[in-house]
């Protein structure tokens, strides 16, 4: 479950990112 919200929270980061990119 951990490791989920792991990559969750990752892949959440990079989206933000690439919002603020564009």
């Amino acid at each position: 479950m951990s490791k989920a919200c792991e990559i969750f929270s990752s892949y959440s980061l990079n989206t933000l990112k690439f919002r603020r990119v564009q």
